[in-house]
């Protein structure tokens, strides 16, 4: 005659699935911080044009090239700036090195002074320079009379504390209004500086910059501006053209040229302490993290239903006497012994939340079974 002694309850072994899902917690963030380290230094490939005679920038934008800090640059020469600047507005590249002129309108903005040359009259043509040719060029053009000129750069324009003879300013060449705006480019329509003894601010010049587009996402350009920065400060001491480099100033009555939004923010940032400057990023990154978070404990979750037993042996046991009560109803007696055992077992389970609730549902429709079955088997 087969026992229905009740069996000794198996005690779960839950250390191994608890480690299982820590493991796999772990695991997970470790690679989603691993891809997203990955995603986030994942080198960006800009490309910057060069114009013919940018000879002057040519060693600063060749460390800029080679620091590969940010991101990674690739150069492409142009024959002029014209070609240059449809490259840039159709998006072929991203940067143009070149002289400002009358193609640097429209969208165009600033992102760094390259170099810069004070215009001084001269009675003899000035050496063979393209730059300095050109600013000669148009300001002959402009005024109708033969115009030279030299250039001062910016490293020879700190050793005057005065201003040079014969400086080329919109008075000393009596400019007009009308012909300032022709030759804007040379700096010749900006205002007169509030300092008298700024000379510097009333010059005219010539400038090779740094330029693109306005539609250039602004953090892209923020963090192109933090690259040039640092590649002037580690380079200027063994390159000379380091010298002469300088974000484009936001202050739009110090620059020939707009500077780009992205060099405000970058300025501006500056500034700030660490949770104003990478407050939005924070909150991202903690949003994200409790996202993340939630999917792995919904996933725990998922895993422990699905390998834990919640009660499902006692549910097989159930089933059991149920068929047994059926087959042999002279063990009414030891079945009812079992089942009552067997339902105190199943509250300690139910109590503790060890439990699904399908189980238990059809555990109660089971025990109503059996109570049913027996109770006429024990009716006479």
């Amino acid at each position: 005659m087969p026992s229905f002694a009740p069996r000794a309850r198996p005690v779960a072994n839950r250390s191994p699935m608890r480690w299982l899902v820590v493991t796999g917690i772990l695991l997970s963030l470790a690679l989603a911080t691993a891809f997203g380290l990955r995603w986030y230094r994942s080198p960006t490939i800009l490309t910057i044009a060069l114009t013919p005679a940018s000879d002057r920038s040519q060693p600063f934008i060749q460390a800029l090239v080679n620091s590969r800090l940010n991101f990674r640059f690739a150069l492409v020469r142009f024959d002029d700036n014209a070609k240059a600047f449809a490259a840039l507005r159709n998006g072929t590249v991203q940067f143009v090195v070149a002289r400002v002129d009358q193609e640097t309108t429209g969208d165009i903005r600033a992102v760094a002074v390259l170099s810069t040359r004070y215009l001084i009259q001269s009675e003899a043509a000035a050496p063979a320079d393209e730059d300095l040719a050109f600013a000669g060029r148009e300001l002959t053009r402009v005024l109708n009379r033969p115009v030279s000129v030299s250039g001062l750069d910016v490293r020879a324009a700190r050793r005057f504390e005065t201003e040079p003879k014969a400086l080329a300013t919109r008075r000393s060449l009596k400019l007009t209004d009308d012909q300032a705006d022709r030759i804007w480019y040379l700096g010749a329509a900006r205002d007169e500086p509030e300092e008298a003894d700024d000379w510097r601010g009333k010059a005219l010049t010539v400038s090779r910059m740094l330029v693109t587009t306005e539609r250039l996402d602004r953090q892209l350009v923020h963090d192109v501006a933090m690259q040039i920065t640092d590649v002037i400060r580690s380079t200027r001491a063994e390159i000379p053209a380091a010298r002469e480099v300088s974000l484009a100033p936001i202050d739009e009555a110090k620059g020939i040229l707009r500077a780009h939004d992205g060099i405000a923010r970058f300025i501006n940032r500056e500034g700030q302490a660490f949770f104003e400057r990478y407050g939005d990023l924070v909150y991202v990154g903690i949003s994200v993290f409790g996202l993340l978070l939630t999917a792995m404990g919904a996933l725990a979750a998922w895993i422990r239903y699905r390998i834990a037993d919640n009660g499902r042996r006692y549910l097989t046991r159930m089933q059991m006497l149920v068929h047994r009560a059926a087959r042999r109803p002279q063990d009414a007696d030891r079945i009812r012994i079992v089942a009552t055992r067997l339902s105190l077992r199943f509250a300690e389970e139910v109590a503790a939340r060890r439990i699904a609730h399908d189980v238990l549902s059809a555990y109660e429709v089971l025990q109503k079974t059996l109570d049913t079955w027996l109770a006429r088997q024990a009716s006479p």
